[in-house]
């Protein structure tokens, strides 16, 4: 029975992958509740994936800065670059620095990034347990909003990862 929910979830987590796109309403949400102020002078469009890898690009066009991107954590990825890179302003687990300016900067030319990796995620196995046992509902937001923010594509699966190490012993 395991063995058939984890393929399962393989074959889903796949798909997900392969079928991809931004949705342009939740990135739109993310500008919103991190920058309220500034939302407006955001807009964001899709982009194809590149060689099977996140990419994203910004550019800056009719005083509006143009996030693209191929997934939820590609736009992400482009509304991060542009706050730390052009505002100078930051979002870490340890502060966060969103003084923007009041105009916000213009980018002279496009900006594209391609991730190198073909996975990529945040926390460890040590996390699950010695921190987030201990949050609350409003540390859970806090995380959930940080989850897709520096270009991570998943956290890391414990729980299938406890999974396989269950069917793996069964058989010793």
């Amino acid at each position: 029975m395991m063995r058939k929910f984890i393929l399962w979830l393989c074959c889903v987590t796949l798909l997900l992958k392969v079928n991809a796109q931004p949705d342009t309403r939740a990135s739109y949400g993310l500008i919103k509740r991190m920058i309220p102020q500034q939302a407006a002078f955001f807009k964001v469009e899709a982009l194809p994936q590149q060689d099977g890898k996140d990419v994203f690009e910004i550019e800056s066009s009719a005083n509006k800065i143009i996030l693209r991107g191929n997934n939820g954590v590609a736009v992400a990825a482009a509304l991060y670059y542009y706050l730390t890179e052009y505002c100078h302003s930051q979002v870490t687990w340890n502060g966060t620095n969103l003084h923007l300016p009041k105009k916000l900067p213009v980018l002279k030319e496009k900006v594209r990034r391609q991730t190198p990796y073909q996975y990529r995620y945040y926390l460890n196995y040590c996390t699950f347990n010695y921190s987030m046992s201990w949050w609350d509902w409003e540390r859970w937001e806090k995380e959930n909003k940080w989850m897709g923010w520096p270009t991570y594509a998943g956290g890391l699966g414990a729980v299938i990862g406890v999974g396989l190490l269950v069917e793996g012993n069964k058989k010793n």
